[in-house]
């Protein structure tokens, strides 16, 4: 889901290009790194996992400027790579912060 447009991402390509957007925006703003950090993952069934993510935003000098959180239930697929099957939002707060950030550049 991008969220300048509420568009779902269902290619590669358009995922890129998003995500370059999205980035550039963040770094115009001061943010310079995002380092995801795994909290929880848990096995559903024999191909679906449950994982948890926080996602912390840092500016030149490691101030944190703000950090979210997500979720998402994932498939293994046949060849091996994962499918996000189910996407979520857990910190509502905070994405609205990022959003409005990367909004008003």
């Amino acid at each position: 889901m991008s969220i300048d447009s509420k568009c779902f991402l269902d290619n590669h390509a358009k995922a890129v290009n998003s995500f370059c957007q999205m980035f550039a925006k963040l770094n115009h703003a001061g943010i310079k790194q995002c380092v995801s950090k795994l909290q929880q993952t848990m096995s559903l069934a024999d191909t679906l996992f449950f994982l948890k993510m926080r996602w912390p935003f840092y500016g030149e000098q490691p101030p944190l400027y703000f950090v979210c959180a997500t979720s998402c239930i994932l498939q293994k697929m046949p060849n091996k790579q994962l499918k996000v099957i189910l996407p979520v939002i857990d910190d509502e707060k905070n994405v609205q912060i990022f959003s409005h950030l990367l909004c008003d550049l």
